[in-house]
């Protein structure tokens, strides 16, 4: 009989669904003490997307929350916390439990593809929030009154938006005589989104005040915890935040409530009777390193856990490429230099690179054109977007400098489709009936001079040399019109590497690849390979068929070829 597993809380952010329902939670409570500790600053707390930032804040506003209902009502949260790790702080602790007025919102559900559709969204954001706390409407004086009801249902003036989250705390302020915690989820996702269809500079405008306002010197607000991937800084969206605290994945301080650690993984295996797949799970989802706590993708081990209570041998699967965004490796790809391919290959082949580390990249600095400048952002990016691994840091002189590589199989598969699809995309605006006329005609140099060119813009991707030289021959030759291309087919006395049988009446073409270290090697290996299609007869299911049969060797040496052609 199959065992009964509770539900995983797969795609679920709402701390109270997780305990009403009885999914499995990892418990990270504990993070509510630091914050009273702490109480009286503003936390901007960055991970990467996915890594439990919504679930968590959703959890600290159900701890701390005065709960009303629509009639004002108090609404006790604290059965919520039964068995929690929190309760076992103390009085100090527990006593803060359903004390303040708290605005959470969510900036995820006020991203749009044009300006106009943020805008709406964003509204629509803050008149939830305002209609969440419509019971202090009888304690507002005529003017503020109205304006509350104007954000409520939406018809504020721009303006009014622009300083709403100031306007709220102050009237939550004012009622329950308590300062007011401010919770504000994914802050930059608006931004991300601006800067992928051309709206960034007045996203950045909005969101500069809109935080600002709210969050600056306001004696109404007694916590404030945002959340994002990046820190925006250069724009000034928090100059003059002097109780701002950045937490980023250098940071010690909270680095263990982001994230599964390795004890709550193992733990999470265990109830789910997968204590055999430790090492797979390692492989595929664990390798991030914030602050000093080794940290597994929670997403991709709650989609992994689902998968396989039901179905224990399933092969493991990039979960976390589905939910977020590859702009940014499509951007690198596009606009590197060969320099920084280069280290992306480092990368691929499970090395390291080490850049110097900026706390506060920004998206606006993608458009940078390709140079120093360009990559040292890129980097710094993937770093803290979740597609590189901090693996060491070193001070020089007042500059950080940290090591990266790829934290696991997943990111790395992530990389490689990115790359994959990219090769696509080159290759579809490439001349396939140049190229196809410069094969037919046996011109080896021509041939050298096309796949030379392609070669030196592309970035090797496979597990071995030889793996990544046949599929991007193969991948090249498929641009050629009226040409089904082969590979690795049995043939005289072995196995050709690539074939390109004509559809019409056009000469077949045969094609073996090796590849050297030596460069000096290149020409004779390219012969011999040449001569390896006679030796081997792999022309020979083909000679009564063929009129006329082109034949090439190939060598290639890191980024050049040398091509022997008959």
């Amino acid at each position: 009989m199959q065992k009964a597993y509770k539900d995983l809380p797969v795609g679920i952010s709402n701390f109270k669904d997780v305990i009403d329902e009885n999914y499995y939670y990892v418990d990270k409570t504990m993070v509510l003490k630091d914050l009273i500790d702490q109480f009286g600053k503003v936390f901007f707390m960055l991970r990467p997307r996915r890594f439990g930032k919504s679930l968590l804040l959703s959890m600290v506003q159900t701890f701390f929350e005065d709960g009303r209902d629509g009639n004002g009502s108090p609404v006790d949260n604290s059965r919520y916390f039964e068995g929690a790790k929190i309760l076992s702080c103390g009085d100090t602790y527990t006593k803060e439990m359903g004390k303040y007025p708290v605005i959470h919102m969510s900036l995820k559900d006020g991203a749009g593809d044009t300006a106009e559709d943020t805008k709406f969204l964003l509204r629509e954001v803050i008149k939830l929030e305002f209609k969440r706390h419509n019971y202090v409407l009888d304690s507002l004086d005529y003017d503020d009154r109205e304006r509350f009801l104007r954000l409520s249902d939406g018809t504020a003036e721009r303006q009014e938006y622009l300083i709403s989250l100031k306007f709220l705390s102050g009237c939550l302020y004012a009622y329950h005589k308590k300062r007011v915690i401010v919770l504000i989820d994914e802050y930059d996702v608006p931004m991300e989104k601006a800067w992928n269809n051309g709206y960034y500079d007045e996203m950045v405008s909005f969101m500069r005040i809109f935080l600002s306002s709210g969050l600056k010197d306001n004696s109404a607000v007694g916590l404030g915890v945002v959340s994002g991937c990046l820190r925006i800084a250069k724009e000034s969206i928090y100059t003059g935040l002097n109780n701002l605290s950045v937490i980023s994945i250098l940071n010690e301080e909270y680095d263990e409530y982001f994230g599964f650690t390795d004890d709550e993984t193992a733990k999470l295996l265990l109830d789910y009777d997968l204590t055999d797949k430790e090492d797979e799970v390692k492989q595929w989802y664990d390798g991030y390193l914030f602050g000093n706590c080794n940290v597994y993708n929670p997403w991709s081990i709650l989609n992994y856990v689902q998968q396989h209570k039901t179905n224990h041998d399933k092969l493991p699967a990039e979960y976390w490429s589905n939910t977020s965004s590859n702009d940014i490796l499509r951007t690198l790809l596009q606009k590197a230099s060969v320099y920084a391919r280069d280290e992306l290959e480092i990368l691929l082949a499970g090395g390291a690179i080490e850049k110097r580390v900026h706390e506060d990249m920004t998206y606006e600095e993608l458009d940078l054109p390709p140079g120093e400048n360009f990559e040292d952002n890129i980097w710094n990016i993937l770093l803290f977007t979740g597609y590189l691994r901090l693996v060491s840091i070193r001070l020089e002189d007042t500059s950080l400098y940290v090591k990266l590589c790829i934290p696991n199989a997943e990111v790395k598969e992530i990389f490689r489709n990115q790359i994959s699809g990219w090769l696509k995309d080159r290759s579809a605006k490439l001349d396939g009936n140049l190229f196809g006329n410069i094969l037919k005609s046996g011109d080896a140099d021509g041939v050298k001079q096309f796949i030379g060119k392609e070669l030196a813009d592309t970035v090797s991707y496979m597990d071995s040399a030889e793996a990544f030289y046949h599929g991007f021959m193969a991948g090249l030759l498929q641009i050629v019109p009226q040409y089904k291309v082969l590979s690795n087919r049995e043939a005289g006395e072995g196995r050709y590497d690539l074939v390109m049988v004509p559809v019409q009446d056009d000469p077949l073409m045969i094609f073996e690849l090796k590849y050297t270290k030596e460069r000096k090697k290149m020409q004779d290996m390219a012969q011999a390979a040449l001569e390896q299609i006679y030796e081997k007869k792999y022309d020979a299911p083909y000679m009564d068929e063929y009129d006329e049969i082109v034949r090439y060797g190939i060598c290639f040496c890191g980024k050049s070829l040398r091509v022997a052609a008959d």
